[in-house]
């Protein structure tokens, strides 16, 4: 019932005051699809009066198959984002020159780099024009330019700054340009300051279907004391309030070395009304619970932060914004597989921890609900903050 409320106020929202494009298209629908994936496992358990519920590898199945959707959609979807890159040949290896044609006819240049060729508009120059060939208004070639020092900068058609150069003594020292990325082929490490490239894509589809997955699996298992799932996805929700905001503004995003993606300036108002909804559901679901999430809730929220990791190309800020998440779910790993091992070993399983996942174990040691509630919402926190230090610290 409280994810259904949930939920259902994320749509009022989008509806009310989201401006609808792709990126919020996307992650409703991956909210919809495994709200109902939940919703089908909490009625199954209810009608047949047990706790098993859908098999565990069904519900994967259709977790895998909506993660595997949503990364071809993106890995297809003609929408880029973009970084400002910076190349200072003075601390890194010499940046290979662009060679320019000035045609002062039309006021535009001509720039080879990579063997891709791309028309740009002259915004301004400072200081001796660089090495290239000036052309006459016919056409014809007046001569060769040998740079000196001085600064360009160049404007696509559409307007924007895509490169600037400055050049010392004829050699190109710094390099700044706006690289545009795939929303699937490009990855953000926490404290580096360029994406990592991965080529055609098939990382980054790999990535996608495991934050979407491991995400929506993890905010379920945590989901095991009154207000323990909620609060932690408050937390991770205004981190990604703060990211989503920045990668949609371009100065920002330039400013702290982010991707800057169009139109994720509507996935902040999908991060505030998850924050909003999930205050007024932890109202009534700390302890004692008078609601609850169950899997409705559980499985479309986590895969809710999965996916909004994905599209600003930060799901390992997730797993740090997440880490009571991570630590929940790889408690249960470890549990399972340590059994596993041990058993097939020795013939006897063994354990790790007394109980998993990780808060039953706190509870096994005498711990009262509450106070693991609220230590856990420290740690919260605490990766909170790592995971904000991250767009300073690179």
């Amino acid at each position: 019932m409280g994810g259904l409320l949930i939920v259902s106020v994320l749509d009022i929202t989008a509806l009310l005051w989201a401006q609808w494009n792709p990126l919020v298209t996307l992650t409703l629908l991956a909210v919809l699809v495994l709200c109902l994936l939940g919703f089908y496992d909490d009625y199954s358990k209810i009608s047949a009066q047990e706790s098993s519920g859908i098999a565990g590898k069904v519900k994967l199945v259709v977790q895998f198959a909506l993660a595997a959707f949503i990364g071809v959609y993106l890995w297809k979807l003609p929408m880029h984002s973009e970084v400002f890159v910076t190349n200072d040949s003075t601390k890194h290896p010499p940046v290979k020159a662009w060679h320019f044609t000035e045609r002062h006819s039309e006021g535009e240049i001509e720039a080879k780099f990579d063997n891709n060729n791309t028309r740009y508009r002259l915004a301004f120059a400072e200081g001796l024009m660089v090495r290239g060939r000036s052309f006459k208004p016919d056409g014809t070639e007046s001569g060769r330019v040998e740079a000196g020092e001085g600064r360009l900068a160049f404007y696509s058609s559409g307007g924007k700054r895509e490169l600037e150069q400055i050049y010392r003594e004829g050699k190109l020292v710094r390099h700044s340009s706006w690289v545009s990325h795939n929303l699937v082929a490009s990855i953000m490490l926490p404290f580096a300051k360029h994406p990592v490239l991965t080529g055609s894509g098939i990382l980054g589809l790999v990535l996608v279907m495991l934050a979407i997955v491991g995400s929506s699996n993890a905010v379920n298992l945590t989901d095991g004391l009154d207000g323990l799932a909620i609060g932690c996805t408050i937390i991770v929700a205004a981190v990604f309030l703060a990211f989503t905001y920045i990668a949609s503004h371009t100065e920002l995003a330039a400013y702290l070395n982010m991707p800057h993606v169009l139109g994720a300036g509507e996935l902040s108002i999908l991060c505030a009304a998850l924050i909003g909804a999930s205050l007024g559901f932890l109202w009534f679901n700390c302890h004692p619970a008078q609601v609850f999430m169950g899997d409705t809730g559980a499985l479309a929220l986590g895969g809710m932060l999965g996916i909004i990791a994905v599209l600003i190309h930060q799901p390992f800020v997730l797993l740090i914004a997440g880490g009571v998440f991570v630590l929940e779910a790889l408690s249960v790993m470890l549990q399972s597989g340590w059994f596993k091992y041990t058993r097939l070993r020795s013939g006897e399983g063994r354990r790790i921890f007394l109980m998993a996942p990780l808060h039953h174990h706190f509870q096994m040691k005498h711990w009262h609900e509450n106070q693991v509630v609220v230590r856990f919402y420290i740690l919260g926190v605490l990766f909170a903050v790592l995971a904000l230090a991250t767009l300073k610290l690179r």
